[in-house]
This record gives C-alpha cells, structure tokens and sequence, in this order.
C-alpha cells in the first residue's frame, strides 16, 4: 500500500506515462520472461515451485520479487526520489500498520506486497512484515496536511451479487482478505473520505493475473475521464 504526494513533470508528462504503460504490457505478454523471474524469485526449492503450487507460504520471496520486476530506474533509497512516498506495510507480530518513509526502498516495496501465502514475510528494522492491506488498504489519511488535493485509487472491486460457484481454497482466502479490505475501507471513508475516490473496474481480475496487464490497463481506461473532471473541479475550486 503508497502513498504519494506533490509531482514534478515527468510524472504528469503523457510520453513518460505512454513509455510506462508501453513496458508493463511488452514484459507480460512475454509468457516465457515471465516464468522466468519467477523462477528466479522462489523462496523455496525449485520443485516447491511446481509442486505445492500458489498455496505454498514460502513460494515468492518479495525482496526478489522486486528485484525482478521493477523498473531499472527505481532508487535504493527513499532520498533519492523525486516525489515524496509512504509506503504502508503491516507489522505481523505488533499487529499493526508500519509507515515506511526513509531509508532502503526495495525492501519497504517489498514488504508492502508480501501478501500471506503467497510471498514470504520481509524483515525491516528487525520488524516481519508483511502486506500493507492487512490493515490499512488505502491509507489515504497519510497524505493529509501534506497535499492540496488527496485522490485515493481503491482497486479491490465492486460486490457481485451475480457469483455462485465455490472457490477453491485459494481463491476463498484472497476473497476473504478482499473482504476484510473493503470493510475496513468502508468504515475509513465514514469518519473522513478522501478529496476524491477512483474506482477502476479491475475487480474481476485475480491477484496473481501477471499476464493480464494490457486488459487491466484496458479495464481501468473508462474512469480517465471521469477523473480528469472531477479533479479540475477540486483544483479549481
């Protein structure tokens, strides 16, 4: 879970964001690349990978993870970034949320995604963390004070009332943290909405769609409008 705040031009320059959206599409129709990171990030043995299957709780090691998937370009620090950012990460034994905005950024990243199950835990500041949304899935209350204007981006989903079938034990527990997400969120907007609240339809993708960049990007694409209207009205105003 991030938070940014402020901007400078190349985040808001339409070629830097088409170069972007041009690399996440080319990497995950590359079905072959792909496999092959993840490979590359396994925690556990080789034959873990195939074997035990997503269920697996040491499958993905985040930190490698990271490395394999961001951009070249991503910092080691968070000082060397251009545009302030609080990264939200959930202390496993404390239970509770830990802010991470100084210090080494890859592992923050990494912790921030460390979803149960899925990618082993990350150890910061002898802290085990593991994925912010456990307790704070849209922490836009960290923005507050510091930006003019707070969009939050909630991409869990709409409820769907149109489901009927039973999900395997895997997809049970991903709905479930969806849930307990949404809940959360829902009682955070009660006692203090955002500026403004993006809710693109990417809810029928699955966590791990690696290979469905494009027609997530494609999904998201109806609510750029919307956006852009909406937000010129608060700057405006």
């Amino acid at each position: 879970m991030r938070a940014r705040r402020a901007r400078d031009d190349e985040e808001f320059c339409p070629r830097a964001r088409r170069r972007r959206r041009a690399q996440t599409p080319r990497l995950a129709h590359d079905r072959a690349e792909v496999f092959r990171r993840l490979i590359a990030t396994r925690a556990g043995t080789f034959a873990n990978l195939f074997n035990l299957g997503f269920g697996s709780a040491t499958l993905v090691d985040a930190e490698k993870f990271c490395q394999q998937f961001l951009p070249d370009k991503v910092p080691e620090d968070f000082g060397e970034l251009e545009i302030p950012l609080t990264i939200i990460a959930t202390d496993l034994y404390r239970r509770q949320q830990a802010v991470l905005s100084s210090g080494a950024l890859k592992p923050a990243l990494a912790a921030s995604i460390a979803l149960p199950t899925v990618m082993r835990p990350v150890v910061v500041a002898d802290r085990v963390l593991i994925d912010g949304g456990a307790t704070n899935p849209l922490p836009f209350e960290e923005l507050r004070g510091r930006a003019d204007v707070v969009v939050a981006v909630d991409i869990s989903g709409a409820p769907t009332e149109e489901r009927r079938d039973i999900p395997n034990p895997w997809e049970c527990l991903l709905a479930t943290v969806l849930v307990m997400g949404n809940a959360i969120t829902a009682e955070k907007i009660k006692h203090g909405a955002p500026d403004l609240v993006v809710r693109p339809r990417v809810g029928v993708f699955r966590a791990l769609d690696f290979l469905q960049a494009s027609a997530i990007l494609r999904a998201a694409e109806p609510v750029k409008a919307e956006l852009k209207e909406k937000l010129a009205a608060l700057l405006e105003g």
